[in-house]
């Protein structure tokens, strides 16, 4: 079997930066300008391909703080990805891209945008030598001045006194907030002596152990464990919040937002709740606020990229404020909005009109600084703001020619150039196939510095926008856009500094439960007992005709969480459990037959001989190495998994399944590249045109520099063209072909098909599903399942199918942010407007068909710059597609549409989603819906609006509040997953499965499948045989609340500790407890042991413990045998004083003693478990 290898960190190409930046290089001059104080230089002929690798050389050669603003956020994103190509990912700390604050609304900005500036400011106060890039937008937003973040600075240290009260008040101050558990940047709990805190400018958490004012140790865990990773020193504590939480400062924001609109009236509710400040009310809490600018130090430079665009933008970006505060104004007028309510609040506020930065504040900055001016090719009058130029320099820069994979040409031009000894530098993905193409044509690669030096080529890896060439220096750039036509691989932009806890409990007061004996009950709290002085906590779970059961948490391991789908309410069973069994034997006997259908088609296809690939190439090494990202765990085992079963000569016939966006079509590129390694061919087949069309652009893409053949078979061809990729298939010259069901017809005929990755197969009809039977039966096959399965299930039908589960969301993945408003004409017009700004598109979901048309024509008159199209379930495939292509191509901005785009396609330039009547969705469906936008580097809006002057039920209020706790993956993220691996169960075993579902509770079905299969196969006992080990003791074993006071986090412990399996189980959370909380309580000790016994129990089939006064009572279970080793064993632990009874071993205690009962009886049952 293949592994995947990490990809290696790119290496800086510090050569070429020298040559560029050296002695007789083409920024000499500059340089030399710069070095004699000479205040503003401009490089002129300078193209847009070129300036990144100079501004990388002068930094390189300087070592100064430099501001780089460019025109729009897309060119800003460019350079970004430029300069770490040419700097290396070693230096990627010395650049940063600063967006400034998106035009969104509420406190919605992203943990790891405000983390990413506040970073910033801190280094640039401190003096640190970096490369900042941004644009006009992201300048036009004050920050909070330079003396009051120095203020703010502060440091904790082991062995200080910073005082415990003082420090949690310090934080409240800075803006930090304070949640049960931290699960993003800018957050911190408090627990007993125990700080855990997400400070502002840190990698990750920190956890800071007090011993009354004093700090005992810090050290740094992770987010999803909750656990500790390493002891550090100290911790730099910067603020979180630019406005603190000082009352000068709000009675600043009061006096200077006067007024009694519904606006004004806002603010002053907002002020009364004692809320923290918006950062975008800096202009009104602050006397003098600052710039960017100001934070520059003396020695920076400022560097500014076609002045005359910059000034454009400006002005454009003006004229769209005029039109917003307009529209906003008419909207205030129109309607009387209820200021009371939170969701008008975080409307309301955000429009709060506020001063920001213009381009004039650049005169005073370019009188300070020295500065570097790059203009385009068509400049007019300078700007006023612009500085008088000392020093002209012409750095001539032409475009690199483009070969699209045109060899010839390509081999030609650079013995071309290497006749007049240039030196030529190719930055490309796939360094093995260019060198075996200069290999071919005998044609010698040097190392850099040599070709630099005396003329030559060399090739290094990297990925650039673009190529460029300095004519005067004999020097040329070459990407792999320029050589085969592919764009570059774009990077990840900066680290997400949020995560999902493990910890967080997924059972709440109201929620239904099933019991494993008496089935559906409701769950209506936890309570604490104490009777004949024992305590424990106990679920109060409410049954069928009023009855009630109280179930101790040593016994949780007994009661799921129930779950159905698409928000199903159930019955009540009644308590007693025989109603119950009934239930369970009729579902049972229902999921005997589909077992029975698994278990034969995998039977067959274990016997069935296809064709045994080889172990990976050199060509698909390079391949991975150069996919931009790191596989999630997930994503590298089911690669992993693939190609195991693609080497051995049974047929593979895998599922991969997977959240939309978690990585499935990497997998089947990796696969396909596989296949066509060993000259066999692959067919893709989707659902959909626009599918295929995005496959493959994909596929193309990636596999550009490689002699691959890849074809599309779909309606977007003419016959014509769909004859001609026919002809090319059947003869063998097309490798990869990607089509809709046209791929299924009869006149597709394949050379050597090898492997068939199918996209969604339960969107294909039934015929269609049959022929694809027929071509399963000796190829591989890999289907590709966008609706997740639950690990239960996955486990329980691993013997029957082969899958693979994708649950890790990529890693630097930022979460949507996710916002609940009334919806009227302002709120839209500014989320469209903040979108277009930074070069984006927008899905406007409207989902009446009868009404689509008078929406789109009002959304043209809001915003009329946008390019509007519209899409409908209603249209014909032919009418759709279209409009769909053209979005997908960026010649529209904003699709209205219906729900049609909830099976949509990857777009990654559309980052904003507005929903129209929210409040009318599911929880699954707007996850889905959602789940469209966040595909790329940008921060992802979603805007969930409903009608502002509708009085919202209490049950859609509380799902649009669940909807809001998506943007930090809370609780309404595992409803929404739920329901959608409930669907996913449904598609997997085929049936119609939701009437079972609903009168069982999802985790009972999977249990009863998993039996159904075992039982056909005769591998292990059904459910009713493995009844659950319960130890019924009386005995003081719970979770203090002095130790946890939160009944959430009680809940998640006591989960944790139900699901336990093993010893070593219960140890590591016991281990993570301890670290979280501090030393354990007696009571939690207590019920950690009696965890561990229940686990020994599990594994010797004892099915129940009862301890009482005198006696041990172990009753065990179908299966049970004693060693006949374990007799004298148990004669000598218990001094013969134990004896058999009909399926249970009695054991009489010694007499009581001093102390507590538990030390006389658990010495003794771990002995007596151990010994059996």
């Amino acid at each position: 079997m293949t592994v995947t290898l990490p990809r290696p960190a790119r290496p800086a190409l510090d050569a070429l930066l020298d040559r560029l930046a050296g002695e007789r290089g083409p920024l000499a001059p500059a340089l030399a300008a710069f070095e004699r104080g000479i205040g503003a230089v401009a490089l002129h002929e300078t193209i847009p391909a070129a300036r990144p690798a100079l501004l990388a050389a002068l930094f390189r050669a300087r070592r100064r703080p430099t501001l780089v603003l460019l025109p729009t956020p897309d060119a800003a994103e460019r350079a970004y990805a430029d300069l770490l190509c040419y700097l290396g990912e070693s230096r990627a700390a010395d650049l940063f891209l600063h967006r400034g604050r998106e035009a969104a609304f509420g406190s919605i900005e992203s943990p790891a945008e405000r983390s990413a500036r506040i970073t910033l400011l801190a280094a640039l106060d401190a003096g640190t030598p970096l490369l900042v890039l941004t644009s006009v937008a992201g300048m036009r937003s004050y920050v909070m001045p330079r003396t009051v973040l120095r203020d703010l600075r502060s440091e904790l240290r082991v062995g200080e006194e910073p005082g415990w009260e003082a420090t949690i008040r310090r934080l409240h101050r800075l803006g930090y907030e304070r949640t049960d558990i931290v699960g993003a940047v800018g957050q911190y709990a408090v627990r007993g002596g125990i700080l855990d805190l997400y400070a502002a400018t840190a990698e990750s958490p920190t956890r800071v152990e007090f011993f009354g004012d004093t700090i005992e140790s810090i050290r740094s865990f992770g987010i999803e464990s909750q656990r500790s990773v390493a002891p550090l020193e100290a911790l730099e504590v910067l603020p979180w919040g630019e406005i603190p939480r000082d009352e000068i400062y709000r009675s600043n924001v009061a006096e200077r937002i006067g007024g009694d609109g519904p606006r004004e009236r806002a603010v002053r509710a907002f002020l009364e709740r004692g809320e923290e400040l918006p950062d975008a009310w800096i202009p009104f809490a602050y006397d003098r606020p600052e710039t960017l600018f100001e934070y520059l130090p003396d020695d920076a430079l400022l560097t500014l990229v076609e002045p005359a665009t910059l000034g454009a933008i400006e002005s454009a970006l003006d004229e769209e404020r005029v039109r917003a505060r307009s529209t906003l104004l008419a909207d205030a007028a129109a309607e009387e909005l209820d200021v009371r309510d939170e969701f008008v609040d975080d409307a309301l506020l955000a429009e709060i009109e506020a001063p920001h930065p213009r381009l004039d504040a650049l005169h005073a900055a370019c009188e300070r600084l020295q500065s570097l001016v790059l203009p385009g090719a068509i400049e007019g009058e300078a700007p006023a703001w612009l500085p008088k130029i000392d020093a002209s320099i012409v750095v001539e820069t032409r475009p690199s020619e483009h070969y699209n994979r045109q060899m010839t040409l390509f081999l030609e031009a650079i013995r071309e150039s290497l006749a007049r000894r240039e030196s030529i530098v190719i930055l490309t993905s796939g360094i093995a196939r260019v060198g075996e193409i200069f290999s071919a044509a005998g044609i010698e690669v040097l190392p850099m510095a040599r070709a630099l030096a005396e003329g030559g080529i060399c090739i290094e890896h990297g990925s650039i926008d673009g190529g460029f060439t300095l004519p005067d220096e004999r020097l040329r750039i070459l990407g792999d856009r320029e050589i085969f036509g592919a764009p570059p691989k774009r990077v990840k932009l900066r680290a997400v500094k949020e995560g999902v806890p493990v910890t967080l409990a997924d059972l709440k007061v109201g929620d239904f439960v099933v019991h494993a004996v008496h089935g559906i009950g409701q769950y209506v709290g936890l309570r604490s007992e104490t009777l004949f002085g024992v305590t424990q906590d106990f679920l109060d779970l409410h049954y069928a005709g009023s009855d009630r059961m109280m179930v101790p948490v040593t016994q949780m391991h007994q009661v799921t969480k129930y779950a159905a789908g698409d928000g199903a309410t159930p019955r009540l069973s009644k308590m007693g459990g025989v109603e119950w069994a009934r239930t369970k034997a009729r579902v049972g006997s229902q999921l005997a037959a589909i077992a029975d259908g698994l278990v034969e088609l995998y039977a067959e296809r274990e016997m069935s001989r296809g064709f045994s690939f080889a172990p990976d190439s050199a060509w698909q090494s390079e391949l991975e190495e150069a996919f931009p990202y790191d596989l999630t765990p997930d994503q590298a085992t089911a690669v992993s998994a693939v190609k195991g079963d693609m080497e051995r000569e049974r047929p593979m016939d895998r599922v991969v399944c997977g959240d939309v966006g978690y990585g499935k079509t990497e997998v089947a590129l990796r696969a396909a590249f596989k296949a066509v390694s060993d000259k066999k061919q692959v067919a893709i087949l989707v659902p959909t045109t626009l599918l295929a069309a995005q496959h493959y652009r994909t596929f193309s893409t990636r596999f550009a520099a490689y002699p691959l053949r890849v074809e599309e078979l779909s309606r977007f061809k003419t016959k014509a063209e769909q004859r001609v990729v026919l002809a090319a298939l059947a003869e063998g010259k097309v490798d990869i072909v990607i089509g809709t069901h046209r791929l299924l017809q009869k006149d597709v005929v394949f050379a050597d098909l090898g492997l068939i990755v199918v996209d969604e197969e339960q969107r294909f009809g039934v015929m269609h599903k049959e022929r694809l039977k027929e071509l399963k039966t000796s190829v591989d096959v890999l289907t590709l399942s966008a609706t997740p399965i639950p690990r239960t299930l996955h486990m329980s039908l691993m013997g029957v199918r082969d899958l693979s589960l994708i649950q890790t969301a990529p890693k630097n993945r930022m979460s949507i942010k996710t916002v609940v408003l009334p919806g009227g004409d302002a709120v839209v017009t500014r989320a469209i407007s903040a979108e277009l700004d930074r070069g984006g598109q927008v899905y406007y979901l409207h989902n009446r068909v009868e009404s689509i048309h008078a929406v789109a024509n009002a959304l043209q008159q809001l915003v009329p710059r946008a390019r509007i199209a519209i899409g409908h379930g209603q249209m014909t495939e032919g009418e759709l597609e279209p409009i769909m292509q053209k979005f997908i191509d960026g010649e529209t901005d904003v699709l209205v549409a219906t729900t049609i785009i909830e099976n949509g396609i990857d777009i990654p330039n559309v980052n904003t989603m507005i929903v129209a009547d929210a409040d009318r969705f599911g929880l699954a469906q707007l996850y889905q819906l959602r789940g469209r936008v966040g595909r790329s580097n940008h921060q992802a809006y979603c805007y969930l609006l409903y009608q502002g002057h509708k009085v919202l039920t209490e049950d859609a209020k509380a799902r649009l509040e669940a909807i809001r706790e998506f943007t930090h993956l809370g609780s309404g993220l595992q409803i929404a997953m739920r329901d959608l691996e409930i669907r996913g169960a449904g598609n997997l075993v085929g049936a119609a499965q939701s009437g079972f579902i609903a009168s069982v509770g999802f985790d009972t079905y999977c249990q009863l499948l998993a039996d159904a299969i075992a039982a056909r196969r005769g591998t292990s006992a059904t459910m009713e045989e493995r009844q659950e080990a319960v130890i019924d003791v009386k005995v003081s074993a719970f979770v203090p609340d002095d130790y946890v006071p939160q009944v959430s986090q009680k809940i998640a412990i006591y989960q944790q500790l139900a699901r336990a399996r093993s010893e070593s189980d219960v140890e590591e959370i016991a281990a993570g407890v301890r670290d979280r909380f501090g030393p354990l309580p007696r009571p939690l000790e207590t019920l950690v042991e009696i965890t561990k016994l229940r686990s020994i129990a599990l594994a010797k089939r004892v099915s129940r413990v009862v301890v009482d006064e005198r006696k041990l009572t172990l009753g065990v279970g179908t299966g049970f045998a004693l060693a006949p080793e374990g007799i004298p064993k148990l004669q000598s632990l218990t001094r013969n004083r134990f004896r058999f009874a009909e399926g249970k071993i009695l054991v009489d205690l010694p007499p009581a003693q001093e102390g507590p009962s538990e030390r006389r009886w658990m010495p003794l049952l771990r002995g007596i478990l151990e010994a059996l």
